[in-house]
């Protein structure tokens, strides 16, 4: 009895442990997504000056930081397929990612079409209508999300005790072709393309049993990003867009792997302050679009100010910090159907 009472404990530091690094990587992924937004709505409202400094920026971030969600959620697929088989897991997603991707896609889509003449992008109300089709903004990471969930949980039922190393191949030839399935084909095609991220987590939940990466862990995952990121993006000036696969690949598992050794090393200031972004990074990921531009257009259109590095900052601390807010108003006014689906829907789910 004693043995197994000291075996639950272990356990449950275990997951403690494991729980605060994931939670710490989700809080640097999710403030790197609302810079990368906030750089975009700037450049596309004519506030960035250095171009040549915007996109090398804007390729460091995008080379790694959606790869990183995809792997971090990756991470609890086996977890969750274990307790809950196919079906209850798809229904689980289904209120969990599919629920928020419709209110919130909607919010958005309404509030920028009634306010298109304030913004950047053309949005009309007929985008309600094809939003799965062509998911708006940041939303195609839940729908693409959601499709992965649906394609292992499958192939997990059919395949069964090989499926962790039949799925790895699967994602391995989808993404090497994938300019040759899917290319026309957008949802389909953010699948095939983010897949093998989301594959890399499992395949580390069902290999890695502990690891503890210690401060030359760190300082070569870090060397190894930077080195390989110099190289491609200011060494020999080849941007994202049109790098080989196998440097897209190899940048976003070399800047996942840095995320992941910073955040088991366990900084403490780092963890401190990314460990409440990382806990609330859906809420943050799907509003922060929405009070990042708001701000950016007031201060723009209403106030002509153009300062570049006032608007970063009051972006990113609208984008962070205003859905907070709004989560907490939802606790307060018992509002929790804008991000649940309610009792007698999730029932059914």
């Amino acid at each position: 009895m004693g043995e197994d009472i000291k075996t639950t404990k272990t356990k449950a530091v275990e997951m403690t442990d494991h729980l605060t690094w994931v939670n710490t990587a989700k809080g640097i992924g999710i403030v790197l997504v609302v810079l990368g937004h906030v750089l975009v709505g700037l450049n596309g409202a004519g506030l960035i000056y250095d171009k040549k400094m915007y996109l090398i920026i804007f390729d460091i971030i995008y080379s790694f930081h959606m790869p990183l969600f995809f792997f971090l959620s990756g991470l609890f697929f086996l977890h969750s397929y274990t307790k809950r088989g196919a079906l209850l897991l798809i229904g689980n997603k289904t209120a969990t990612i599919i629920y928020p991707f419709v209110i919130w896609s909607a919010i958005q889509i309404i509030i920028e079409a009634s306010l298109a003449n304030y913004t950047n992008n053309d949005e009309s109300f007929s985008h309600l209508l094809t939003m799965f089709l062509y998911p708006k903004s940041q939303f195609w990471f839940l729908h693409a999300l959601f499709l992965m969930f649906v394609f292992n949980a499958l192939l997990f039922t059919i395949l069964k005790q090989w499926a962790v190393w039949i799925a790895t191949l699967v994602t391995v030839c989808l993404f090497i072709f994938q300019d040759q399935l899917f290319a026309n084909m957008a949802i389909v095609d953010n699948v095939t393309r983010n897949l093998i991220y989301f594959n890399t987590g499992i395949v580390w939940a069902y290999v890695v049993k502990s690891f503890r990466p210690g401060t030359t862990t760190v300082i070569l995952s870090v060397t190894f990003f930077v080195a390989l990121i110099y190289s491609e993006f200011i060494w020999i000036h080849i941007p994202l867009s049109e790098a080989s696969l196998l440097f897209v690949l190899a940048a976003a598992l070399t800047g996942i792997g840095m995320i992941i050794t910073i955040s088991m090393h366990r900084y403490n200031l780092l963890e401190r302050s990314m460990k409440v972004f990382g806990r609330y990074s859906m809420e943050i990921f799907i509003m922060h679009i929405l009070f990042a531009s708001g701000i950016r257009i007031v201060l723009q259109k209403f106030f002509g100010i153009q300062e570049f590095y006032l608007h970063l900052l009051i972006g990113m601390l609208a984008g962070l910090l205003l859905p907070l807010a709004v989560l907490y108003m939802i606790n307060r006014f018992h509002l929790h159907f804008l991000l649940q689906p309610p009792r007698w829907m999730s029932t059914k789910l």
